[in-house]
């Protein structure tokens, strides 16, 4: 489990499906975010959740962190917006990724564009 190789594991309430596949979540809105929120009410009630985390980005796509994070008393993070508001805080910092870690791809070392590396 990723929790447990990342040392979270402890502070894991629960990993709890929808039951509706990814496909099928945006079909009908209304339906998603009812079952999201009784999904959700399990993992505070019965798991002790205190902040939830949608688990795939179609479900951050539907913007409804706010909705279900009323509706059950616990903050709901839309994982999107928060990539995108860590990603912001990092180049407003003047950082990027670790030169080391992740280096410049030979092709692009060798001066290829990015634009001819694209994939149509």
């Amino acid at each position: 489990m990723l929790a447990y190789r990342a040392g979270v594991k402890a502070k894991l309430a629960s990993v709890r499906a929808t039951g509706i596949p990814v496909l099928d979540l945006m079909k009908d809105p209304e339906a998603t975010k009812s079952r999201l929120i009784d999904v959700a009410k399990v993992c505070v009630e019965q798991d002790r959740a205190d902040a939830l985390l949608f688990g795939c980005m179609t479900m951050s796509f539907l913007d409804m962190a706010d909705e279900v994070s009323a509706a059950v008393g616990a903050p709901a993070v839309n994982a999107g917006k928060a990539a995108l508001k860590h990603v912001e805080t990092l180049v407003s910092m003047g950082l990027s990724h670790s030169k080391t870690a992740f280096p410049t791809p030979a092709k692009m070392k060798a001066g290829q564009s990015v634009e001819t590396l694209r994939v149509a």
